[in-house]
């Protein structure tokens, strides 16, 4: 699994022109999901993404999560993240999972998040392609 991680003032996703998710001051974080990665690693993921303390106090050090600075979250499944141009010129995705089906076991895993305390922000997973396609 491979995240990025980007502080925003506000970011939106649109699918064919209609918003899917948006979301004001907070986290979008892009994930790319491959074959084989387990619903412990997506576990951990979503309890630490809370927790890192990538926003500016007031002191401009990075010191504050993301409840501290009331802000939210907005997942995008990337599967491009997930590729790899380790042989020739064409890029592999082979071992990308390109829409989770919450109607499998697999799928139905990479769709769930633990349960948030009152001090983790809202993650707030988008749609996108098809009713089916959610990830977190």
């Amino acid at each position: 699994m491979r995240l990025i991680l980007q502080r925003v003032s506000g970011c939106t996703v649109r699918v064919d022109g209609d918003i899917v998710g948006a979301i004001g001051p907070g986290m979008l974080v892009l994930v790319g999901v491959e074959k084989g990665d387990s619903e412990a690693q997506v576990a951990a993921a979503a309890k630490k993404l809370p927790t890192l303390r990538i926003f500016e106090d007031e002191t401009g050090r990075m010191n504050l999560d993301i409840a501290a600075v009331d802000g939210e979250f907005l997942i995008v499944s990337q599967f491009t993240l997930a590729g790899s141009l380790s042989k020739g010129r064409r890029p592999s995705f082979d071992k990308c999972i390109f829409r989770p089906n919450p109607n499998t076991d697999s799928g139905g895993k990479a769709n769930t998040v633990p349960e948030q305390s009152e001090q983790d922000s809202d993650l707030k997973p988008i749609t996108y392609g098809t009713p089916a396609g959610r990830l977190f």
